[in-house]
């Protein structure tokens, strides 16, 4: 779980939920708002926060290659399988992290790189995210 500034704000998250349905329909749940309040209000008692401060939310899906367990206990490493590692025409990124989207990312641009005439590569860690 994270706390962050943000836009003068503060962004909270994360939560792990398995998700089946229409990926348009997702949204955060009740049960995870709550939880993400009663973890702030653990570490920060001296700025308590409600549902009632909450601005927005939103949700995403992270797709995960089938394992047994619970979503929670799966790896959160990133699997990128492709038809031909040399020349990929297919590619399939499986699992990650919000922290490493970027570096991920990156490797993936190198394998597409290899299939397509492509300008130079910026190095995007100079790129400023919105």
């Amino acid at each position: 779980m994270f706390f962050r500034p943000w836009k003068g704000a503060t962004l909270a998250g994360t939560t792990e939920t398995e998700f089946t349905g229409d990926p348009a329909e997702a949204r955060p749940t009740t049960s995870e708002i709550r939880d993400i309040l009663n973890t702030y209000n653990h570490y920060f008692p001296d700025s308590p926060c409600s549902e009632d401060d909450i601005i927005d939310t939103f949700c995403g899906l992270r797709v995960l290659p089938q394992t047994e367990g619970t979503p929670f206990a799966a790896s959160r490493e990133t699997i990128v399988l492709s038809d031909n590692v040399k020349q990929p025409s297919y590619l399939a990124v499986y699992g990650g992290k919000l922290t490493t989207y970027r570096k991920e990312s990156e490797k993936v641009l190198k394998m597409i790189m290899r299939r397509i005439a492509a300008g130079k590569m910026r190095n995007s860690s100079d790129i400023p995210l919105k």
